[in-house]
């Protein structure tokens, strides 16, 4: 049934629990849309007033989902002048404050309520709004709509369907990508342009000085790791961690950086760092995503497993290198310099793995050291 974690020492988890909690927020879209229809906010269609002054766009997913969201987005603010207000996870409160075209950002909790997310915000100051988009929902953040007037309010429940019998019946192939999706729950004809970082956010002369600050103790090429935390299937064996790190140790002057928001994540670099005969070093806990995400900026490559530091390496276009474990592949990269390492062939899920040998531990550390080398050899001409 797989291998027993060296650090906890128990057995792989083969349902994600925490994941389960998806199942509430469908019930909560359910409620909403049926919210809309008897108070006679639904609108007609699925498009965006012309006419509308203020929006309020409820997406509290984690990392991932919300960097999914941002060419959507973005397209949106090049529609309307409207005064657009966000309603995100505390997690990505500091990335969304430095979008380009948001009036105001507001905390609320994600689905999940992961301690790391910090408290939600119990009112937002404007109390009326002409249109309201949800694209990811929370009891937290349904509570907060009970309180609020809006004209029209948007509730994707229908796409959201369609896209998970879609994800559903290709789970084994590739699907279509939920950053192109995401266009339809806006109620927006899809762009094929990727907005790049700078067109995303305003980044100042002080933002360029966070970053220099925080990597001046490090010399070298700067190596972002990010061994993950949470659903034990989806991560990668902290010995083989080890071995990867000497190995491209031994090929250059580099540094390696972890990151992360956890305690799980802090004790295997702990793990890590005491198997090590030189020092690794820890921004674990220690950065805002907004300071993760300036410092990978200065960096030359970043290796992690599936979640959220991958997609903000793919946001800052920092060449990667990103280990997959089982699921859907909705949340491939938009970058050109990233490389996908995934072995599943399998019908698992996001909730469940039934396979003894999970696909992270098909991934060997040739396979991600090689990969590497090509990486690095593209970089040098």
């Amino acid at each position: 049934m797989g291998k027993m974690d060296r650090i906890t020492g128990l057995m792989p988890k083969r349902i994600n629990y925490e994941y389960m909690k998806i199942i509430r927020e469908a019930q909560l879209m359910i409620r909403l849309d049926f919210d809309s229809r008897k108070n006679g906010t639904r609108p007609r269609n699925c498009r965006i007033p012309r006419n509308a002054k203020d929006i309020l766009i409820i997406n509290t997913g984690l990392i991932g989902d919300f960097v999914t969201t941002l060419p959507a987005l973005h397209h949106l603010i090049k529609q309307t002048d409207a005064n657009i207000h966000l309603v995100v996870s505390p997690a990505v409160v500091t990335l969304a404050k430095h979008l380009k075209g948001i009036k105001a950002v507001y905390p609320i909790k994600s689905i999940y309520r992961r301690r790391v997310e910090g408290p939600s915000l119990r009112k937002i100051p404007l109390d009326r709004f002409n249109h309201v988009i949800v694209l990811r929902m929370s009891d937290d953040a349904y509570g907060l709509l009970k309180e609020l007037q809006y004209d029209h309010l948007m509730c994707p429940l229908l796409p959201y369907i369609r896209y998970t019998f879609h994800v559903s019946k290709n789970l084994s192939k590739p699907v279509k990508q939920l950053n192109e999706v995401n266009f339809e729950f806006m109620g927006m004809k899809r762009s094929n342009k990727i907005p790049s970082f700078k067109e995303l956010f305003s980044v100042d002369k002080k933002d360029g000085l966070t970053a220099k600050t925080l990597l001046k103790c490090f010399h070298g090429k700067i190596i972002v790791v990010h061994t993950g935390s949470g659903w034990s299937v989806k991560l990668w064996g902290v010995d083989k961690w080890v071995e990867l790190i000497k190995r491209i140790n031994t090929v250059g002057d580099y540094r390696f950086v972890f990151v992360g928001a956890g305690d799980e994540e802090q004790r295997q670099f702990d793990h890590i760092q005491k198997k090590l005969d030189f020092k690794a070093n820890s921004m674990i806990k220690k950065l805002s995503l907004w300071e993760t995400a300036l410092m990978m900026r200065e960096c030359c490559c970043f290796i992690g497993v599936d979640s959220g530091p991958r997609h903000l390496a793919y946001l800052v276009d920092l060449p990667s290198i990103s280990l997959l474990g089982p699921g859907p592949k909705m949340f491939m990269s938009f970058n050109k310099d990233a490389i996908i390492i995934d072995k599943s062939d399998c019908q698992c899920t996001n909730l469940f793995c039934y396979k003894k040998t999970t696909c992270m531990e098909k991934i060997n550390v040739d396979d991600v050291y090689s990969e590497f080398l090509k990486l690095r050899a593209k970089h040098a001409s």
